[in-house]
């Protein structure tokens, strides 16, 4: 499927001197999201940090929906943080953030993580 292809291009990567940048992590999340991969999503925005590359606030959104649809608070939570960080590093505006509010539920985080 798709996912796979997507994961195994981008795991290829460096083997044709090509490092692996936002567009290409972005682009692996989202082929993992059309097909509900959230483990695999989760995955690869933790390696994309942990080389120092941060998706975009779309791959966010997809994330935080598979997170709040399979109930993964605290997931969630990690997230959310993580989308705020970079709004107060100045690498996201506040106007960005807000399409991914509506996503949040009544039984969600958010009424904690927020106040």
């Amino acid at each position: 499927s798709r996912w796979q292809v997507a994961l195994s291009f981008f795991g290829d990567m460096p083997t044709m001197a090509l490092r692996p940048d936002t567009i290409s992590y972005n682009a692996a999340i989202q082929a993992c999201g059309s097909s509900r991969r959230w483990s695999a999503m989760l995955s690869l925005l933790a390696e994309g940090l942990a080389r120092g590359v941060d998706a975009d606030l779309h791959s966010y959104g997809l994330l935080l929906t598979e997170c709040e649809q399979r109930g993964l608070a605290e997931h969630e939570m990690h997230l959310l943080k993580r989308v705020l960080l970079r709004i107060t590093a100045g690498n996201s505006s506040t106007e960005e953030l807000l399409p991914l509010l509506p996503l949040r539920s009544e039984r969600s985080c958010s009424q904690d993580f927020l106040g």
